[in-house]
């Protein structure tokens, strides 16, 4: 079968790829000496063009930087009740430990909020924390002044108690629901904007109000039109037109000072989902994480916990401390499979699935190839199993050598 030829496009010496949801539009007049910088993303294996200043990667590796000069980093989310206020929280948590960088990642809403000496008490000293406090104005609306300013006094010296770095998220439903402490962060986005929220939007922004309506006037096209336009180009009528949620919804954010838009999309894993209530039953210790999964998979106490699960700890070390715990083996696929992600690929849980099924047919085609009676008993057949196993390990390994995980091989 003829593979399928993708419809490319070139601009700002750089290649792209034509998609359905996101498309460059230029009603070119007079060609202009100056055009903003374009980055590329790399969207369901397709290169789309992305805004270099509306890249949501170099904001969070700015409140990274931030965090490591400042050791405490304040982060507001004003937005309405499904404006993506949580989509983004999750988006930024989950950049920054791909980035490499290890938190600890602690959700609070409600009454735990005014509870946070407790809190600050149980958290591991010495190591970087965030702590997100998910739709904090309605409870902050609600407290008592005293305990308002407990709270405040916990998150002003949290970073002295805990000896390490802290980034702190308050994700708000309105502008002033709550202190001017609380808003007053080192950044603050924006994932909404409402007629009646301009007014209060002057008092934090000012100068910068012109902003403000661009972006309102982006957002009623993302929420009411089903899209939204990046514009590109100073001197000519060019915008990237970006479809709803694919993959992108806009958002402002503020640095310091300084006020511009932000793209982000929705990204997360199991690491940035807050925990379901049960974090003080989890295990914290060595012996008290192979007890809780020796009791999963162990029969008898002397038994062994299984092969897969030594693998899948293996990896998971590899990945939250960056160490080389991998087999030689191990570190080849993982570098091969790195290399391949840098070059475009995506689809990893189809070629997961595929080789997962493969791996079961094999599994089939040698349980019938196995030396033992056709009305072998299972524990037979289990024993000639076994000792087909052992008879494989004895075969000598491939040495394979560990891949340059910075290199990609030409095509």
């Amino acid at each position: 079968m003829a593979q399928e030829v993708q419809e490319k496009y070139k601009y700002n010496n750089r290649d792209f790829d034509q998609t359905s949801s996101v498309q460059l539009k230029s009603n070119a007049r007079a060609p202009g000496a100056y055009r903003d910088l374009i980055s590329v993303w790399n969207y369901n294996g397709k290169k789309v063009p992305v805004p270099a200043r509306w890249h949501p990667n170099s904001v969070i590796k700015r409140i990274v930087q931030h965090n490591k000069l400042g050791q405490y980093t304040g982060i507001v989310m004003i937005g309405q009740s499904g404006s993506g206020k949580t989509t983004l929280t999750r988006k930024i948590v989950h950049q920054i430990h791909m980035l490499g960088e290890e938190y600890i990642v602690k959700w609070f809403n409600g009454h735990e909020m005014l509870n946070m000496d407790e809190h600050i008490k149980a958290m591991q000293v010495g190591t970087p924390h965030i702590m997100i406090f998910d739709d904090a104005s309605y409870t902050l609306e609600d407290a008592k002044k005293a305990d308002i300013a407990k709270l405040a006094n916990a998150l002003t010296t949290i970073r002295h108690t805990l000896k390490s770095r802290v980034i702190m998220v308050m994700n708000i439903h309105y502008s002033k629901a709550t202190m001017k402490f609380f808003r007053n962060q080192h950044f603050t986005f924006l994932t909404s904007v409402s007629v009646e929220e301009m007014g209060n939007f002057y008092d934090l922004f000012k100068d910068k109000m012109h902003v403000i309506r661009a972006f309102g006037k982006s957002y009623n096209k993302m929420m009411l039109k089903g899209y939204f336009e990046a514009p590109v180009s100073s001197f000519e009528s060019t915008v990237i037109r970006y479809k709803t949620n694919e993959p992108f919804r806009v958002a402002l954010v503020a640095e310091i000072a300084d006020l511009h838009f932000m793209l982000y999309n929705k990204a997360e894993c199991d690491k940035c989902k807050p925990l379901s209530g049960k974090e003080k039953k989890l295990p914290k210790s060595i012996d008290e994480i192979i007890e809780k999964f020796g009791s999963l998979y162990k029969k008898t106490p002397t038994q062994q916990l299984p092969n897969e699960f030594v693998v899948g700890l293996r990896y998971f070390a590899k990945i939250a401390t960056g160490e080389n715990t991998l087999s030689s083996v191990e570190r080849s696929i993982w570098n091969g499979l790195t290399n391949i992600q840098k070059n475009g690929f995506t689809d990893w849980k189809g070629l997961n699935d595929k080789v997962t099924s493969m791996r079961k047919l094999s599994t089939k085609k040698k349980l019938h190839g196995v030396n033992a009676k056709a009305d072998a008993t299972v524990l037979e057949l289990a024993r000639a199993i076994k000792k087909e196993q052992e008879e494989d390990e004895k075969t000598p390994k491939m040495d394979t050598p560990d891949y340059d995980s910075t290199y990609i091989a030409p095509d």
